[in-house]
Order: C-alpha cells, then sequence, then structure tokens
C-alpha cells in the first residue's frame, strides 16, 4: 500500500530554475533603473510564496516542458523554497515603496540583496531563507531523530506482528534519494495504536510489508 506523500516536493532543478529567474529580473530592473521591471520579480516571489508550486510559473514550465525529456532527480522539500520566496517578495515590496518614496539608494540596495541572495541560491544550492526554514524547526516542534513509535493508523497499517514499513519517501532521514528504510515489528503483543520497531534491510519470509511515502513525520511525531 501507498501513503500519498503528507510533505510537497520540488524537483531540485525546478527550484534553481526559479531562484535563477528571480535574480535575473531583480538584476535587470536594477542595471535598467526600471522601477515596473521590478514589480515582476515581485508578482513572482509573492505568487510563490502564496500558491506554492501552482503559483511558480519556472517550476511548472520545468514540470510540463523539461523534466519529461530530462528525466527523473533529486527531490526536496518545496516549504523552505517557499518561505524564501515569501522572504524576497518582503524585500521586493519594501523596495518598491521606497522608490515611490524617492529612495532609490535604498531601494536598489534591497533589490540587489534579493538578486544576489537568489543568484546564489541558483548557483550553488544555498539558499538563505531556506537555511532560515530549518534552523526555526525547533520553534515548530520538529526534532531529528529515527523513528522509535509509529502510530500504525496514521500510515493506513493494521496493528499485527511480522508487519513491515518500508519508507521510501525522500525527505526519510534513512531513506536517502534511491533507498529506503524498512522497520520491522517485533514479534510478540503489540498495542493496537502504535507499536516499536527495529530497522531492517529486508523483511523476513513471513512478513507483510506496507509501504510508506508519507509517513515519516508523523512517525516522528508518534514517537516524541
Amino acid at each position: 500500500m501507498s501513503v500519498r506523500p503528507s510533505v510537497p516536493l520540488v524537483d531540485v532543478r525546478a527550484a534553481r530554475l526559479a531562484q535563477a529567474t528571480t535574480a535575473v529580473l531583480v538584476i535587470a530592473a536594477a542595471v535598467l533603473r526600471s522601477p515596473a521591471l521590478l514589480l515582476l520579480p515581485l508578482a513572482h516571489c509573492a505568487a510563490s510564496a502564496l500558491l506554492g508550486r501552482r503559483g511558480n510559473l519556472p517550476v511548472v514550465a520545468f514540470d510540463a516542458l523539461l523534466r519529461p525529456r530530462l528525466g527523473e532527480a533529486r527531490l526536496e522539500d518545496a516549504r523552505p523554497p517557499r518561505v524564501a520566496s515569501a522572504v524576497g517578495a518582503a524585500l521586493l515590496a519594501a523596495a518598491v515603496l521606497a522608490l515611490a518614496a524617492g529612495q532609490a539608494a535604498p531601494a536598489w540596495s534591497l533589490a540587489l540583496l534579493v538578486g544576489s541572495l537568489a543568484l546564489l541560491a541558483a548557483a550553488t544550492g544555498f539558499c538563505l531563507g531556506c537555511w532560515i526554514y530549518r534552523l526555526a524547526a525547533p520553534l515548530r516542534g520538529v526534532r531529528p531523530g529515527s523513528p522509535r513509535h509509529i502510530d500504525l493508523a496514521e500510515i493506513g497499517a493494521p496493528a499485527s506482528d511480522g508487519l513491515v514499513v518500508e519508507f521510501t519517501h525522500p525527505l526519510c532521514s534513512s531513506a536517502p534519494a534511491g533507498r529506503s528504510s524498512r522497520w520491522t515489528s517485533p514479534r510478540g503483543p503489540t498495542s493496537p495504536a502504535s507499536t516499536a520497531w527495529r530497522s531492517s534491510r529486508s523483511p523476513t519470509p513471513s512478513a507483510r510489508t506496507e509501504r510508506s511515502s508519507g509517513a515519516c513525520a508523523g512517525s516522528r511525531r508518534a514517537g516524541r
């Protein structure tokens, strides 16, 4: 059985394309000293922040036109880039307001800051907004670690002995891209709501396998 991922994902190449688009638009507006052109990256960042992938035109175009030709690649969490877009939109909005108030120097400084950070992210993969998102993870109750208890109801699996849960979600810390992590229930009585698990390279012959692509976050919550 497969569980739909609860975490939105984005192709890393599409994310870099979106960041490069922001950088090109901002730098072009700064070079031309065009306040009207600066509205384009502002609209791009605002739509990406508000609507996620649906509002990110470079990502939509990449998924529709390029990804089928280039093939699959590593996926990453789409939430940090979305937060970075919100930060970029806020700074660009401040730049537009500063231009409207006649403060050209601070306005273009803010715009170039956004353009530089977007260019850095597109070229190297280092995203300041994404880093801030992950740094604030403990404030949202997210903790690193491996799941010790799994809520079987949360992943849609019945409580039973000899059950193997295989995590295939690319964001699982125990399952890097292209690999998976298996957790096998121990023999003996188990709780109907949750159970303890041990890591296993392959399931035992008598064990049933439940494939889950979106249960990592829930498992860790249940294990705390």
